[in-house]
């Protein structure tokens, strides 16, 4: 039928604590950020903030969880096929992430 096809939003912000843990301690941030660590980090902790207030109110903390694991590199197949709509979560992520990436603006590294 069409009742329950759509994904309903979620009725309150996720809880995003895992997922700023992980997104803080990415090593895979600092890589896409670049330049040294001392640098980088500070780049890091802005855009975890940026991500965490925009994923809140868009997704679940199930769905928080999935993404932080894919930063903290403690993802397996198994976990991301196991998780319903892992697919329409990552497009969402990688929109948001744009945004937020953009918004640190950095330096153009050549």
């Amino acid at each position: 039928g069409l009742v329950g096809d759509e994904p309903a939003p979620p009725t309150e912000a996720a809880d995003m604590t895992s997922f700023d843990a992980s997104c803080q301690s990415s090593q895979g941030l600092l890589e896409v950020i670049g330049g040294s660590p001392e640098q980088a980090e500070p780049h890091r902790a802005t855009l975890c903030a940026c991500l965490s207030t925009e994923f809140a109110p868009r997704i679940t903390t199930a769905d928080a969880t999935v993404l932080g694991q894919d930063l903290d590199n403690t993802a397996t197949e198994d976990s991301r096929n196991a998780h319903p709509g892992y697919k329409e979560l990552t497009e969402l992520a990688g929109g948001v992430f744009t945004q937020c990436f953009e918004a640190l603006e950095l330096p153009a590294t050549q």
